[in-house]
């Protein structure tokens, strides 16, 4: 009789410590998954301190600067998104927006490409928040805040949203165009859109600067231009180049525009740069066809 009661005790003691160690392990990992939502989804807008892990000198003027993210977490921000760097200068707060060039879901850091602007004749007191950033070393911390922007991209869904809480989905074929450092949201936009081999949208980007040693991140977009020729194409235009220089020469303009970003192929236009840049381009897109409903600003 007891031989008889010990096997159903049994099989109810294992089934109940098998249900128990399963709910150990569902907590844990809604927990771990939690952990790595992001600061700045947990905790929106919120000024933290993140610190300088890792500074590279790109060119005479830009940097790569990588921050910190305790505890191994995500930065939260969405694609498209951007991140404030604030700080105090001659007793005077200041505030810059700038995009990451690492992936949104990279966990434990992001990196920021930053042109430092150097007093100049024409701008005698330069650039206070990229000089301050320059004058970071090792082991220094920044403050930021997140998330801001007006254009986000959701990789799974192959969908932008925009102001005004417009979808965009579907899209075939987009045009981006960018100068200087325009070029930050729209490089962590293709990266995204290029690693989910699901997505088939084609990309051109056309990318402005004033010299050759100016352009960000070219190693980056001609690599990943040339692994995937079908789904991504990069065009540079310099509007001060030199005698070797062999691509497109003078500033962005409609004649440009309307080669690379014909009305009939491109569904819509994303556009990174000056003020006044953005507005004329979107001049000229409207001028060869393109409806200004579908050309958005960074």
């Amino acid at each position: 009789m007891s031989g008889f009661l010990q096997k159903p005790t049994v099989k109810i003691f294992i089934q109940a410590a098998t249900a128990t160690a399963l709910g150990y392990l569902a907590y844990y990992f809604i927990k771990s998954r939690e952990s790595h939502r992001g600061i700045f989804r947990k905790h929106p807008r919120s000024h933290r301190k993140f610190k300088l892990i890792k500074r590279i000198v790109l060119s005479p003027d830009t940097r790569l600067f990588r921050f910190e993210i305790p505890e191994n977490e995500e930065l939260g921000i969405s694609v498209g998104k951007h991140v404030k760097a604030h700080a105090v200068v001659a007793g005077k707060e200041i505030s810059r927006n700038y995009t990451p060039i690492s992936t949104v879901n990279e966990r434990g850091f992001f990196d920021l490409v930053i042109k430092v602007y150097f007093p100049n004749d024409e701008f005698p007191s330069g650039g206070l928040m990229s000089q301050q950033m320059d004058s970071l070393n090792i082991g220094d911390e920044m403050e930021f805040s997140a998330p801001y922007g007006t254009i986000e991209f959701h990789s799974d869904l192959n969908q932008f949203k925009v102001s005004g809480g417009r979808t965009l989905s579907g899209l075939k074929n987009i045009g981006l165009l960018a100068v200087g450092t325009g070029i930050t949201p729209m490089w962590q936009l293709i990266q995204e859109m290029i690693k989910n081999e699901s997505n088939t949208t084609t990309i051109t980007l056309l990318y402005g600067n004033r010299y050759e040693h100016d352009i960000l991140l070219r190693d980056r977009l001609e690599k990943l231009a040339k692994s995937n020729p079908t789904r991504f194409k990069v065009f540079f235009t310099l509007s001060k180049p030199d005698f070797t220089w062999d691509k497109e020469n003078g500033r962005i303009g409609k004649e440009m525009i309307a080669k690379y970003f014909p009305a009939k192929s491109i569904d819509a236009c994303f556009l990174c740069g000056t003020l006044r840049m953005m507005d004329d381009a979107k001049t000229h897109l409207t001028s060869i066809g393109h409806n200004p409903s579908n050309v958005f600003k960074y």
